[in-house]
């Protein structure tokens, strides 16, 4: 049996809008959630493109270079090991502070869903059925935090190349 489609291009998606936002391939963007009422998103962005943050867009984009195939194509029998390498991924990144909480709660994230993976069958309808369970339960619960850790990215890693943002 294979894990549902649902349930793969799920994580595939989740797992992948964080790190691929970092390499541009993200078109949303939410000026609201910089955190300053009157500040704009290039404002925000030439204040926070530093060498922290050019580290961070650097390094996300080769996360996502390593496991985004394997998110793709992943199986009811690769997914335990593909989870790993995203959850490990995650802590090869050193988040700027004005993610630093967001990031922590998507790794936690990848991080339960990893624990469900090893915990469960995934062949099984059981397995299956389990894991879409904390699936649905992480993925309400991370949202917020995907969206944000998402904005910043797209309001920032685009611009920051380390080149003057003015």
């Amino acid at each position: 049996m294979r894990l549902s489609t649902t349930v793969t291009s799920g994580l595939s998606a989740a797992a992948a809008l964080v790190l691929l936002t970092a390499c541009g391939g993200s078109d949303v963007a939410d000026p609201a959630s910089s955190g300053a009422a009157g500040s704009s998103p290039a404002e925000t962005t030439a204040a926070e493109a530093d060498e922290e943050t050019v580290t961070f867009c650097t390094d996300a984009e080769t996360v996502l270079t390593e496991v985004g195939p394997q998110l793709e194509t992943a199986t009811p029998e690769t997914i335990p090991s593909v989870l790993q390498q995203v959850v490990d991924g995650f802590d090869t990144l050193v988040p700027p502070a004005a993610i630093e909480t967001d990031f922590g709660t998507l790794r936690e994230a990848y991080a339960t869903l990893l624990e469900s993976a090893d915990a469960n069958d995934l062949t099984t309808p059981e397995g299956e059925s389990a894991f879409q369970a904390v699936f649905a339960d992480v993925t309400s619960e991370a949202t917020t935090a995907e969206t944000a850790v998402g904005d910043w990215i797209d309001a920032t890693c685009a611009n920051a190349d380390g080149s003057p943002a003015s």
